[in-house]
């Protein structure tokens, strides 16, 4: 090795990232702002509980979806043990580079509908949980549009709990992503 790279025949290795690069292989942006400050993050310990009590559906706001699910303007219709209902709004800040909305959205509100869903069931037990499958497949490509995404519990069990969460646009009802979360059950320890 020599300059801190591998030899290939008794050359140097070439270097391939010419430049530094961001998230998805975009420029860093001139103001120096990365994901996590565009997003409000900080890089302090969260919570105990970020979804605490999830209370009524009208008091349901940022803390209850962090920093990107409440970007998505997530608006919720219904959250319980057994169902979770919200609308969102496709657009530009959700697209990926053509034009669609991009993948890790349709993956942010699955997450968010099932570990609400999971966390309203054991909330009475002072159980927590905490995603550790998120399987989303993206049916349709869509650019624009009210979605409507609805998560119903497959299993809850004792230790884990399985979501199915199914967003369909408003406009044609057509299913345009489905996804399952399974979840774990934290309990308290006596």
């Amino acid at each position: 090795m020599e300059g801190g790279r591998a030899q290939v025949s008794g050359r140097p290795a070439r270097s391939w990232v010419k430049k530094p690069l961001s998230c998805a292989g975009h420029p860093p942006r001139p103001d120096g702002a990365t994901l996590g400050r565009m997003l409000d993050m900080s890089d302090e310990a969260s919570p105990a509980s970020p979804l605490g009590p999830l209370g009524p559906v009208g008091a349901l706001g940022p803390d209850h979806l962090g920093a990107w699910g409440a970007r998505l303007g997530m608006e919720f219709s219904e959250v319980s043990g057994d169902r979770v209902a919200c609308s969102w709004e496709a657009g530009p800040e959700t697209h990926q580079p053509y034009g669609i909305v991009h993948g890790g959205a349709h993956c942010t509100v699955v997450e968010t509908l099932a570990s609400m869903g999971a966390a309203s069931w054991v909330s009475e037990t002072g159980a927590k949980v905490v995603g550790v499958n998120n399987n989303t497949d993206f049916l349709q490509g869509r650019g624009e549009g009210r979605m409507l995404s609805v998560a119903t519990p497959l299993h809850r069990g004792r230790s884990q709990q399985l979501w199915l969460v199914e967003t369909t646009a408003e406009n044609d009802g057509r299913l345009v992503a489905r996804g399952q979360v399974r979840l774990q059950n934290l309990h308290p320890r006596d």
